[in-house]
């Protein structure tokens, strides 16, 4: 026979290689349970708890995503933005004095300057003042000649920290986010539970699987988590399982 390999597409398998070793064995399974109203009734009643409870909470995560979502959309709406005045160019002398931070857009991601992209300068975007630098430098330095301007400057950068978080609360953002924080953890906790349960029939293993097969959609932590869990326990359920079947028949 020719040893020529062929492309995952070709074959009608996944092309991710944990995905592919998981649909084989999600595949094994499915062929082995006799009738899913008879293995329902065998299967221990952890495995179909922990399962229903995954669902409730899995639908619990995707209705926290999309509140966070429109919770963070109004934020954004009345997100007070860093003044022009407060924007600082690198190598400023209120840098060299240690006082400023990069400044940092809502998600916190770095504030680039569009026009120096354009030319392929890719420099470390504003500075922008740093309450706690200012704090530690006025007390380090009581007597600076700059003492009346930093604080002038630490008195606006901390109006603008607090109408920032003045804008998360009234929005809802804050508690959507500890929500969908909250909604993460039960699923993880549920998670973990199902993976170390031990089902007694394949329909049980196949409860795992489709637990498995939601991870795509979650967030890249719990995608990661889920298929890290449940890939081990799976292959350790089928390997006991399909071990006990010629006991069982020759008893």
């Amino acid at each position: 026979m020719p040893n020529e390999t062929v492309p995952a597409a070709a074959t009608g398998l996944p092309n991710s290689p944990t995905s592919r070793r998981f649909f084989l064995g999600a595949s094994i399974a499915a062929a082995l349970v006799p009738s899913p109203g008879k293995a329902e009734a065998a299967e221990c009643p952890r495995i179909v708890s922990l399962a229903g409870q995954r669902s409730e909470a899995r639908r619990a995560v995707a209705a926290a995503q999309d509140a966070f979502a429109e919770a963070r959309a109004r934020c954004l709406a009345i997100w007070p933005e860093t003044p022009a005045e407060l924007r600082y160019m690198p190598g400023c002398p209120y840098e060299r004095m240690g006082v400023m931070e990069e400044e940092i857009d809502f998600d916190g991601n770095r504030v680039w300057l569009a026009d120096y992209l354009a030319k392929g300068i890719r420099w470390k975007g504003y500075r922008v003042p740093s309450v706690e630098g200012l704090k530690a430098y006025l007390d380090k330095f009581p007597r600076d000649a700059s003492r009346k301007t930093l604080q002038r400057l630490l008195a606006r950068t901390e109006d603008l920290q607090r109408r920032r978080r003045q804008a998360e609360i009234s929005s809802g953002y804050q508690a959507a986010d500890a929500a969908l924080w909250a909604a993460r953890a039960e699923l993880d906790r549920v998670t973990r539970a199902l993976a170390e349960a031990q089902p007694r029939t394949m329909a049980g293993v196949l409860a795992k699987a489709e637990a498995m097969a939601e991870a795509a959609s979650l967030c890249t932590e719990q995608a990661y988590m889920t298929r890290q869990l449940l890939g081990p326990a799976i292959a350790d359920d089928l390997v006991r399982l399909l071990r006990s079947v010629p006991a069982e028949s020759g008893a």
